[in-house]
């Protein structure tokens, strides 16, 4: 057999003959004259550039020995001439060519297929490996997880190296990148501030966060899991419908568990929690002004508003296009004063007082109360006293006192 690295020199025949007689080597369409000394030992070169014009397979040599009377005999063999590049296939490396956290966790099968008959070794980061190869030519080899765990974040050339049957080898470099680094993300808080409100319930709201660009989300409450990726920004958002969120009860707490997944197949997550509070506030709006009514000399004077709702929410109080506040106090009461000067401004008659608390979690509940303001009178009232019918004469005497 004639092998790669054999075909790259000239090659030597030898043998012996009778002294005297004459030795020729034919090979291909080329037939070489051998040295043939006075013992008979004979040889013959064969230049390389012959050896690598011939071609692949079986190819006849011929010797032939002819003695002083003309008398000659040949012997010829088949010479295999076998120097084409090992073959040689391996198998996504870790399935995608990179070797996550995950997979360092567990031994390395690698795997592929050469030519029947081959070998093939395998070496990592200084490390060298034996692959099995069955009949068929398919290959395995293994790379123990400790020495996995060995290898820092990076990029590394998987050399597998392939030797036939006629001793020609190969080795071919696969590149194989180690990705143990877990994403780094974050999550906002859910629905705002981790409560879900009347409003929100009614709405339905985003889970959002930050991470790196194409990584994976995915968001499990209440059983039901939502996914998506990063965008280009390094944003991402998912959202939650009404139906979903119809069902949950109010009062309780769900566990939210968020889980970012790189393009290596590394995971993180991350548990947060929504409270569900959609219990609206306990407004209560005394009547204003005592009988939601305001006569003239009312008009005059600061205006009272108040009622009852819950410690420390804020109740607003909307009057002909003006907001007035303020916040329940510990004893659960609230109060507000409208200026004269404000209500100067009232047209007479329906004038709607519109009432809102709002609790610390953003629900809310609102009264509306109509109130009548009284028409002032074109003329106003003039009060006179006629002297002559007071007392008789208009002066009260001691005897009228008593």
């Amino acid at each position: 057999i004639l092998n790669t690295d054999e075909a790259s020199a000239a090659q030597t025949l030898t043998g012996t003959v009778l002294p005297g007689q004459a030795v020729s080597v034919t090979l291909g369409s080329t037939s070489y004259p051998a040295t043939v000394d006075a013992n008979g030992e004979w040889s013959v070169t064969i230049p390389a550039d012959r050896l690598q014009a011939l071609a692949q397979g079986s190819n006849p040599i011929t010797v032939t020995v002819s003695d002083e009377a003309g008398n000659s005999t040949s012997i010829s063999e088949p010479l295999i001439v076998d120097t084409g590049v090992p073959a040689l296939t391996v198998n996504p490396i870790a399935t995608d060519g990179t070797i996550n956290e995950a997979e360092t966790a567990t031994d390395l099968t690698l795997s592929g297929t050469v030519t029947p008959g081959s070998s093939v070794s395998l070496a990592l980061n200084g490390q060298t490996y034996d692959a099995v190869v069955a009949a068929d030519g398919s290959w395995t080899a293994t790379v123990p997880a400790a020495n996995l765990q060995q290898l820092p974040d990076g990029r590394y050339d998987l050399n597998v190296t392939v030797t036939t049957v006629s001793g020609n080898v190969a080795t071919t470099p696969f590149p194989v990148t180690v990705d143990t680094t877990a994403p780094d993300f974050s999550i906002a808080a859910p629905a705002g501030d981790g409560v879900l409100n009347i409003a929100e319930q009614a709405a339905g709201f985003s889970f959002s966060g930050a991470g790196s660009e194409g990584d994976r989300v995915s968001v499990t409450l209440n059983g039901v899991t939502y996914t998506g990726t990063v965008d280009g920004d390094g944003n991402w958002a998912l959202a939650v419908p009404p139906a979903a969120l119809a069902g949950l009860t109010n009062g309780s707490s769900y566990p939210v568990v968020v889980t970012v997944t790189d393009a290596a197949g590394n995971s993180s997550s991350q548990n947060s929690a929504l409270t569900v509070a959609t219990t609206p506030p306990p407004l209560v709006v005394a009547p204003v002004s005592g009988d939601n009514a305001l006569n003239v000399g009312e008009l005059a004077e600061p205006l009272v508003v108040s009622g009852s709702g819950q410690n420390g929410d804020v109740v607003t109080v909307q009057l002909n296009d003006q907001l007035y506040s303020t916040t329940v106090g510990v004893n659960g009461q609230w109060t507000l004063q409208i200026a004269p000067e404000a209500l100067a401004a009232l047209p007479p008659g329906s004038n709607l007082v519109t009432v809102t608390e709002t609790s610390a979690n953003g629900n809310q509940s609102s009264q509306v109360v109509d109130l009548n303001v009284a028409t002032a009178p074109d003329v106003q009232p003039v009060l006179t006293i006629d002297s002559s019918t007071f007392a008789g004469d208009g002066i009260v005497t001691a005897a009228e006192q008593l």
